[in-house]
């Protein structure tokens, strides 16, 4: 829920816009039956005793999520203004963003939350655009955010903390017949302050005294860097270009890659950070080639990163040689190296004339991420994306009968190619095969005396109903189905989804 009221003059306009929300996801553990490799989920015996018993399919259809799930409350209210001054502006944005993330885990008492993070954010940014001369536009400024995190729950997974962000910049664009030339140079400053914790034996927050047990350690952290980049797109004629940019970057580290120690169910990992990591810092080479011809629109996109102190997580291994087990979970660290990523993305769109209507379009894309100076099981990255190859034809008619406009129906192929690229130090990552999903949709508006009364889609993905697992998904490490020797959780199979849009118009 939102809304947005404002002012527009002569000297600029001032808007609030105010936005609301309430959502409540479930999280999937992955647990299963060693007989019958079905889900499991937990359920109350009585007031003090919990077991588990096997979930049907009644309990996944259901829009109340089984335990464990979340409650997200947010709530946002941004001021944006934009005034003339000469024949320039300037623009001041103020935003404030509440956000109060609850996390109910425990069957016996499905209403008590466990974790409860209370982030209040507070984000501003200022600019002034210099007035155009000789084809320079010039625009510099000021933006950063502070932030402050509590732990209002009786488990925790980072600390609590705050933190203050600012950052300079200035970016400049200039355009010479058929070349366009823009660059920027910024500069930021993150001053990040973290709280110790102590809990006793049963975990509660207690004053530090002999007993307690400290989950979190006090650290202050203070991090600088710049980035910016230089780039040109030329013009040869009106159906070719080609585009060039370098550009450098920065950043910090986060609380969770810094501060975590304790199980993360949204990851089913007991995650801990490290406040050593240093910020990240990158050079990146982009480069594009494009057609746009009269039957045939392509498209060639190449890009190098060089990205020193890369964050990333790898699992631990016990003293044993097994998984590293706290709190029923697999231990995972966050961790850094130097890193090289590399990667190309390939589009066609064929539209062949006299049938303008009918696009065949097709893309293939990829990234390969290496580790610099690491043994085989460490050279690749976690978390690749598998290369990507996609087919879609698309019929498009503008008005193919009287109470109809922008009608359409489409159909398309995702093949996504095995990634034997993975990170499989200590068991982190391993082998994901390829798949195939093959998608439908159509969607028109219906009209009437030129008015449109509504618009409806219908959309159909994974129509065979595949079951695949996708190497960016973490469920792919849950629990082992005995029955049918495969691990983890698959992604969603045949999704229908429907949409209708109504527009409402209001005269005066």
């Amino acid at each position: 829920m939102g809304g947005i009221i404002g002012v527009n003059k002569s000297w600029g306009y001032m808007h609030l816009h105010l936005s609301l929300y309430n959502f409540q996801p479930g999280i999937i553990e992955g647990e299963r039956d060693s007989l019958s490799g079905k889900f499991l989920k937990p359920i109350a015996l009585n007031d003090s005793t919990e077991s588990k018993s096997i979930a049907f399919g009644d309990d996944f259809t259901s829009y109340m999520p089984l335990v464990p799930y979340q409650k997200v409350h947010h709530i946002k209210t941004v001021l944006n203004n934009s005034f003339i001054i000469g024949q320039g502006s300037l623009k001041i944005t103020a935003g404030w963003q509440q956000n109060r993330r609850q996390e109910f885990a425990d069957i016996l008492d499905p209403g008590q939350y466990g974790l409860y993070f209370l982030m209040n954010t507070a984000n501003y940014d200022i600019r002034y655009l210099f007035p155009e001369k000789n084809n320079y536009s010039i625009s510099a400024g000021v933006n950063g955010m502070y932030q402050a995190s509590a732990n209002k729950g009786t488990e925790f997974l980072i600390p609590e903390y705050h933190l203050f962000d600012i950052g300079s910049f200035i970016i400049l664009k200039k355009t010479i017949h058929r070349l366009d030339l823009s660059g920027g140079f910024r500069f930021d400053r993150r001053d990040e302050h973290a709280d110790d914790l102590f809990v006793n034996s049963r975990g509660e927050k207690i004053n530090p005294d002999s007993s307690a047990f400290q989950q979190f350690h006090a650290f202050h952290s203070l991090f600088s860097g710049w980035s910016g980049s230089i780039g040109a797109t030329y013009q040869f004629s009106e159906n070719v270009f080609s585009k060039i940019n370098l550009s450098r970057g920065f950043r910090a580290p986060n609380i969770a890659e810094s501060g975590s120690n304790g199980v993360h169910d949204g990851t089913t990992r007991f995650e801990i950070g490290d406040p050593g990591l240093k910020p990240e810092h990158s050079w990146q080479l982009d480069y594009a080639f494009g057609l746009n011809l009269k039957h045939v629109t392509a498209e060639v996109d190449l890009f190098s990163n060089s990205i020193q102190d890369y964050i990333y997580t790898r699992k631990l291994e016990s003293v044993t040689g097994g998984d590293s087990i706290q709190g029923g979970y697999s231990t995972y660290k966050y961790v850094s190296g130097d890193a090289m990523l590399n990667g190309a993305e390939f589009s066609i769109d064929i539209h062949p004339h006299p049938f303008d209507w009918l696009h065949f379009e097709n893309s293939f894309s990829f990234v390969q991420s290496k580790q610099s100076n690491q043994p085989d099981s460490m050279k690749y990255l976690p978390f690749t994306p598998a290369p990507k190859i996609s087919t879609e034809i698309r019929a498009t008619l503008k008005k193919p009968y009287k109470c109809f406009s922008n009608a359409y129906v489409k159909a398309g192929v995702d093949n996504f190619l095995e990634q034997n690229h993975y990170f499989s130090a200590y068991g982190t990552e391993t082998y994901t095969p390829a798949y195939t999903l093959i998608n439908f949709g159509l969607g028109t508006s219906i009209v009437s005396k030129n008015t449109t009364l509504f618009s409806v889609f219908i959309n159909i993905d994974n129509a065979t109903d595949v079951a695949y697992q996708s190497h960016l998904s973490r469920l792919k490490y849950e629990a082992k189905n005995y029955l049918s020797g495969r691990t983890g959780v698959f992604n969603m199979g045949r999704n229908i989804s429907f949409k209708l849009i109504v527009p409402v118009n209001i005269k005066s």
